[in-house]
């Protein structure tokens, strides 16, 4: 077996360019006119997304796992790491969306690669949320997990193993990740590739995000138990984009897709309603009281 993905088959990316994805929507017959489409972060998968989907009725709702990840993973194998690029990553939201308006919500990296799709100013995206995205690609963001000279070369599968197990550490905590299932720790390792181009890529001064650019209207999210790293990308975003709102989810960590979901369920519906568009995401008075913020 090969335990190597080749950067060089830089053929493969033009003629793989529509990947299988595995899509999951909800309420796909909805008549209301504005969707949200739920993109996952770094180890991540769709099924994280369920909660806040469930929330988000009766609109129409699309999650997916990103190229490299979980079933998407199983569909379409990667030959290329430049098919994890955000060039190509972004050309994936611009399938899934359309041409209806739709809200994102991005949670950590899936909203940097959010922010990347909104400098092309998609006429359709008519709102974007971020939660505790990272702008690794600024030279003031702090030490990162992967570099780009790392795309010189072929990564290592057992080696980018490794640091995707070790990442899911500390994410999860050494015990809790050595409680779940062997099926479930094999799948993530196997995706170790995917997190290490996707982060190398990500870092590149290559990619540094044009603010100027984005025109839709931009609500950047942080836990109130948010990182030093992640306060300072909102305080950044707020600084650097045009239309932007800014709040804090009380009582929040990093998952606060899951663990906080109606919260941010509360932002979507603010966001679309800001669009000008109808929101039909039941207020609780409750959840709109764990959102401390700012307009510019």
């Amino acid at each position: 077996m090969d335990h190597k993905i080749s950067n060089r088959l830089t053929s493969l990316v033009s003629q793989r360019s529509s990947p299988l994805l595995s899509v999951e929507v909800f309420n796909e017959n909805s008549q209301l006119d504005v969707q949200f489409l739920l993109i996952h972060g770094a180890m991540d998968r769709k099924s994280s997304m369920k909660r806040l989907a469930l929330k988000l009725a009766p609109h129409k709702v699309i999650a997916y796992d990103r190229r490299g990840y979980d079933e998407s993973l199983l569909l379409h194998p990667l030959e290329d790491i430049k098919e994890l690029s955000p060039e190509e990553q972004v050309a994936d939201i611009w399938r899934l969306i359309k041409g209806r308006p739709t809200v994102i919500f991005g949670h950590s990296m899936g909203g940097t690669l959010a922010l990347h799709f909104a400098t092309e100013s998609p006429v359709d995206l008519v709102g974007l949320i971020t939660y505790e995205s990272p702008l690794p690609a600024e030279n003031w963001w702090p030490l990162w997990m992967a570099e780009p000279k790392e795309l010189d070369q072929p990564i290592e599968h057992d080696e980018a193993a490794r640091r995707s197990e070790e990442f899911m550490v500390h994410m999860l905590g050494k015990n809790r990740w050595m409680r779940l299932p062997e099926e479930f720790r094999r799948r993530r390792r196997n995706e170790g590739v995917t997190l290490v181009a996707e982060l190398a890529f990500l870092a590149s001064t290559k990619y540094l995000i044009n603010y100027g650019e984005i025109t839709a209207p931009l609500f950047t999210l942080t836990g109130q138990h948010a990182s030093e790293r992640h306060l300072l990308a909102q305080r950044y975003l707020v600084e650097k984009v045009r239309n932007v709102r800014s709040a804090q989810i009380v009582g929040a960590h990093h998952g606060a897709h899951i663990s906080n979901s109606w919260a941010i369920a509360q932002v979507c519906a603010a966001m679309a309603e800001i669009s000008g568009y109808s929101s039909m995401i039941p207020h609780t008075s409750d959840v709109r009281s764990s959102c401390k913020g700012s307009t510019r």
